[in-house]
């Protein structure tokens, strides 16, 4: 008998994209799912949706919770899933129908603990669609943990260190939670379940839709302390990831991604028309200590962000504004 997959899917006033959303969930070729919808507190009618379907599917079931966010959604999710595996979906995404059947058949195939696929850009304003990373044919690959948190943290691959676009078998995920109330809860948490995986594996086949919401958390651009919780999560996989690998080139990676959580916030700063002297010096300060260790990770035009940054950041600001049509 097929085991069975709990698809978590975290809501939040996405009214528009929800109904897609679930309709590519009941519509899976993989029939064995329990479909939990994680109403966090919506004020427009999303619960209204999650339950005209629930009466459609009887594997749905409705989680409705006061507002808590991403993470509160997910671990409320997490504590209700009865599934041995376990899937998260956001709630303005969708997925192919194939999707549950495709990555199931190819973790137990393969006797993985996480299964990866590659995913689309999907832009709902003209439908098109953008695969994140190109390859000549499908393929399949088997990862050492250390290959994994390689392309886990380069940002042209599509393993990515978000929690979606991965089946995951739920007792890698019983150890710990999505942090309550961080913004960026996907950097400092993903990685601690490719840590406590033996095997994972990716697959090249595109199956999940990431929709690209100008609405979304990732598309706004508001600095203030929530923003910076990209640092943090970002400083706590780094720390903790630097404790189990003396491998220099991952080691490097590693560095690399720490200094750009603090550059991207700091683009974020500059968009939002602000200028804090505090956090520039901190920004300029981190980049000089790690440059060395980076430098054979940096493409030139990089290098030469990185260098333009620690000589001016008003030139930097400059340069960016212009390039960005700030």
């Amino acid at each position: 008998m097929s085991l069975k997959v709990s698809i978590i899917v975290p809501i939040y006033n996405i009214s528009k994209y929800l109904e897609k959303c679930i309709e590519s969930v009941i519509s899976q070729t993989y029939k064995n799912i329990e479909i939990l919808l994680v109403n966090d507190g919506s004020t427009d009618n999303c619960l209204e949706i999650c339950k005209k379907y629930k009466k459609l599917d009887k594997r749905i079931k409705i989680i409705n919770k006061k507002n808590g966010g991403l993470s509160d959604a997910r671990n409320a999710g997490l504590k209700c899933a009865s599934g041995e595996y376990i899937f998260f979906l956001d709630g303005d995404d969708f997925i192919s129908k194939d999707t549950i059947e495709y990555l199931v058949s190819l973790l137990e195939e393969r006797n993985a603990d996480v299964c990866v696929c590659n995913y689309f850009l999907h832009y709902p304003d003209t439908r098109e669609n953008f695969i994140k990373e190109k390859f000549v044919e499908d393929v399949v690959i088997e990862y050492s943990l250390e290959s994994a948190l390689i392309d886990m943290l380069d940002v042209n691959k599509s393993f990515g260190w978000c929690a979606w676009n991965k089946l995951y078998k739920k007792n890698i995920l019983t150890n710990f939670e999505y942090p309550y109330g961080k913004l960026y809860e996907d950097i400092g948490t993903t990685y601690k379940a490719i840590c406590n995986s033996k095997k994972i594996v990716f697959s090249s086949k595109a199956l999940y839709y990431y929709v690209q919401n100008p609405k979304s958390i990732t598309k706004t651009f508001k600095y203030n302390e929530r923003e910076k919780h990209r640092i943090e999560m970002g400083n706590k996989m780094c720390d903790d990831l630097l404790k189990i690998t003396k491998n220099d080139f991952l080691i490097g990676r590693i560095e690399k991604v720490r200094c750009n959580q603090y550059v991207a916030v700091l683009n974020v700063m500059i968009r939002a028309g602000e200028d804090d002297a505090f956090f520039i010096k901190d920004v300029k300060r981190i980049i000089k200590e790690k440059f060395i260790q980076i430098k054979k990770h940096l493409n030139s035009k990089e290098i030469k962000q990185y260098y333009i940054l620690t000589k001016s950041y008003y030139f930097y600001k400059l340069i960016f504004k212009i390039i960005n049509k700030v």
